[in-house]
């Protein structure tokens, strides 16, 4: 299966669910991991070895690095959590009044962006421990960082994107042509444009600074299989750009890891399916490694499944380069 591709699996992997996953943003070889069984984990990617793993009170649904040993957390408990990874010490931000799913770090403004299901979008601002709430109107699903752009998929089915230099209003905000619940959203490493993707086999992608009602976007089908004359449809469950040639991956409820040339719309590459469900994809910063995440998410209620994995494999190009025409 689809292990025999990515060579290197982490040790002691979750126990329970992952909830997400994020590479360091500077240090190729860092993977932090986040699960409802209430860890954060640190691995090496290079080894597949564990390096650190802190304990919370609560599921943590969300992570991300703020440089090599401090880390942002929010916790389905509500909670947005600093962590010093040095110590574990646990400080506290401040909470949503319902989970935090997706959090982000702002090292431009000393800013953390807590996105939660109580339809709210938080700043937290660490140098002066002051906050600020922006109303959704939607439960917030993926959230994304690119520069000053902030990206959020909500439950209504909209992206909204906002300019972290000018808060009140959202810069930019898309009622997606995916008609069912989105599930992620990333921006292409050339800040030109994003992508979203959805319960239903598709991907959105919309590309920024087109004319006034001209903008330029697409969605097409992807994660789809027929079967004895029916279409069997699986949740596209992740994304993950490539920093050098803006080209994507994708990650199914199908088990399977799908590489995508963003301007043709067309499939560079497919790896052979993996036992479980793909739940999490990330690109490392130096376009090196693709980590996936398998983890069952549920989507056939309670069954049988197989246990938490992540598996590395180290990328040459042709894994995301554009096929030449």
């Amino acid at each position: 299966m689809g292990e025999a591709e990515f060579p290197i699996q982490v040790d002691q992997p979750p126990r329970d669910g992952i909830t997400n996953m994020h590479y360091h943003p500077t240090d190729p070889n860092l993977l932090i991991v986040s699960s409802w069984d209430q860890t954060l984990r640190v691995y090496d990617t290079a080894t597949g070895n564990a390096k650190d793993t802190c304990t919370f009170n609560s599921p943590v649904m969300d992570c991300g690095f703020m440089d090599k040993y401090h880390v942002v957390t929010g916790g389905l408990d509500g909670s947005v959590n600093v962590v010093d990874m040095n110590n574990k010490k646990q400080t506290t931000l401040g909470s949503h009044k319902e989970g935090t799913r997706n959090v982000c770090w702002d090292a431009a403004h000393g800013c953390v962006y807590s996105g939660s299901w109580d339809k709210t979008l938080q700043l937290w601002d660490v140098r002066s421990a002051s906050n600020t709430t922006v109303e959704l109107g939607a439960k917030v699903f993926s959230m994304d960082l690119k520069g000053h752009l902030l990206g959020l998929a909500l439950s209504d089915r909209h992206a909204c994107i906002y300019d972290t230099r000018k808060m009140d209003k959202p810069w930019l905000s898309t009622k997606t042509s995916l008609r069912h619940m989105l599930k992620c959203i990333r921006f292409m490493p050339d800040g030109s444009g994003y992508a979203s993707s959805s319960i239903e086999g598709r991907v959105y992608l919309e590309w920024f600074g087109q004319p006034e009602n001209e903008t330029k976007h697409i969605s097409f089908k992807l994660h789809r299989y027929n079967l004895d004359e029916t279409e069997v449809v699986y949740p596209v469950n992740a994304l993950a750009f490539h920093p050098t040639y803006n080209t994507f991956a994708s990650g199914g409820s199908d088990g399977a890891v799908f590489t995508w040339d963003t301007s043709s719309y067309k499939r560079i590459r497919q790896y052979v399916r993996f036992n479980e469900e793909v739940a999490h994809l990330d690109v490392n910063a130096d376009g090196s490694q693709l980590a996936v995440a398998c983890s069952y998410t549920f989507d056939e209620g309670e069954r049988p499944h197989a246990p938490d994995a992540i598996y590395i494999r180290n990328l040459s190009p042709t894994d995301f380069a554009p096929r030449q025409s």
